[in-house]
């Protein structure tokens, strides 16, 4: 009855998700402007042909940020809403709305650097098509990546009233510690998104970055990688194929799948978690056998 109690009364434990994606797409709502800000050598106004060099991008609360780089296409970097420019020599932030940058090594007048890295801080969508100028576009996906969820050990019983700290001199546990609770691979041409599927809930924060290698020919290749880490509960992947009712054997609609952890499940990964129910068992034997014991002595 006590294991029972102090099962029941364990914390919510703590989740760290991490994501490695090659993708062609990367769409970033600005929650964090401080968190977003990054610098370009060099790049070239779709909408002007003004070629901006060493600069740095502000982008502004609430708007939106894309990276894209299709088969055979340029890299493309697109801000929808308010954001701020200023030469690396200037004080001076020129404020601005709904820019379009393009990347190209074969822009000899503006060229930018071969090897890209740039923030992905904030609300993430990764393998969706975000930025077209055809009616005609081809898909923007996600071409591979790896979904890893990591728990933190437990670091108290009775809703973490009680530290177990005590245990570290018994047992080899690592209270408050990372461990890999769950990893799961993404199906190419999928889409993930960041976002709770409850519009009232918020969605969580992601901090990385993606990185861009412009030093081949844009036809030879595609997509850019992303690494990056949030405390989000759960995520939605939207596979590319339709489920099937297995009643009739048909086709559903496109509902995403949802990747998230319960806690028993973490709890059932937590090293510490599987030392304690070691110990509490190992108590329970040691009792019921000086139990049987006494009671045979009667």
């Amino acid at each position: 009855m006590i294991f029972g109690v102090v099962i029941f009364t364990l914390p919510r434990p703590s989740t760290l998700i991490a994501l490695q994606a090659k993708t062609e797409t990367i769409e970033i709502e600005i929650v964090d402007p401080g968190a977003a800000n990054f610098f370009l050598r060099a790049a070239r106004d779709k909408d002007t042909q003004e070629c901006y060099k060493d600069v740095e991008i502000y982008p502004s609360l609430g708007s939106r940020l894309y990276y894209t780089k299709a088969l055979g296409e340029e890299f493309i970097i697109a801000i929808d809403g308010e954001y701020g420019i200023k030469t690396v020599d200037s004080d001076v932030i020129s404020e601005k709305k709904d820019g379009t940058f393009g990347f190209s090594e074969n822009d000899f007048d503006c060229r930018s650097a071969t090897l890209m890295r740039l923030p992905t801080n904030g609300v993430l969508d990764v393998g969706i098509q975000v930025v077209t100028d055809f009616v005609h576009q081809p898909p923007l996906p996600l071409h591979e990546g790896r979904i890893t969820v990591y728990g933190r050990s437990i670091q108290g019983l009775l809703y973490g009233l009680i530290p177990i700290n005590w245990a570290s001199g018994i047992l080899p546990v690592k209270p408050g510690s990372l461990y890999e609770a769950d990893a799961v691979d993404i199906p190419a041409g999928a889409s993930l998104s960041t976002r709770p599927l409850d519009e009232r809930q918020t969605a969580p924060f992601w901090w990385g970055f993606a990185d861009v290698d412009l030093s081949g020919d844009p036809a030879d290749g595609a997509g850019m990688s992303i690494s990056a880490s949030s405390n989000a509960i759960n995520l939605t992947i939207a596979a590319p194929a339709p489920k099937f009712d297995p009643r009739t054997g048909k086709k559903t609609a496109l509902e995403p799948d949802v990747l998230a952890l319960s806690s028993q499940a973490q709890n059932l990964a937590d090293p510490t978690f599987r030392w304690i129910v070691f110990l509490f068992g190992a108590v329970g034997a040691v009792i019921t056998v000086v139990h049987s014991v006494l009671s045979r002595q009667k």
